[in-house]
């Protein structure tokens, strides 16, 4: 008969369903690790961002690591050339909505304040992190401070990084209600 068509069979269809549930399963793990929400593990680079104990300044603005230095390295981080799977710092994993804020004597990533030595852990294209971390002109204001030996920067491979869940749910509130009254 010229016009019969192949039938499927029962068994494909299962196996189609089944390799279509474990291509959405797959999937969705790999969305949860990109946003923090399962643990990571694999190679990478860890960066240890440290005080120079050495360097003898009584100015506190100019003497220690601040929020500003963790911001130059993770935004180099972001590059998509670096394939980054995720980045935590001091056992704090980092989200898309992740906030780093400088006060006093220390910096706070989201809600958790935190003090020098930053130990950064980065999942990703090794040679390429460590490639673009050690090129001086992408941050020129760190290895100014660095080759000034105001703080010390650690670059090295690992092969075995766990980077943890994010601690909380991130939150973005778009509007929040004033407790301002206009007057007339």
């Amino acid at each position: 008969n010229l016009h019969s068509f192949p039938t499927r069979r029962s068994s494909d269809l299962e196996i189609t369903k089944k390799t279509i549930s474990l291509s959405k399963r797959q999937e969705l793990e790999s969305l949860e690790k990109r946003v923090g929400t399962k643990e990571i593990e694999g190679s990478g680079v860890i960066i240890i961002l440290d005080d120079n104990s050495e360097f003898q300044n009584t100015n506190i603005d100019t003497a220690m690591c601040h929020g500003a230095n963790l911001r130059d390295i993770i935004n180099l981080l972001k590059l998509p050339q670096l394939e980054v799977e995720g980045i935590s710092i001091n056992d704090t994993r980092l989200h898309l909505q992740s906030t780093i804020n400088c006060f006093a004597d220390g910096t706070s990533i989201d809600t958790t304040k935190m003090f020098a030595p930053y130990n950064i852990q980065v999942i990703g294209n090794t040679q390429k992190i460590i490639n673009h971390l050690k090129t001086k002109t992408l941050m020129p204001e760190l290895w100014e401070q660095i080759e000034a030996k105001i703080i010390s920067l650690e670059i090295k491979k690992s092969n075995n990084i766990l980077l943890p869940t994010i601690h909380s749910t991130p939150q973005t509130n778009y509007f929040i209600k004033s407790s301002y009254e206009k007057t007339p």
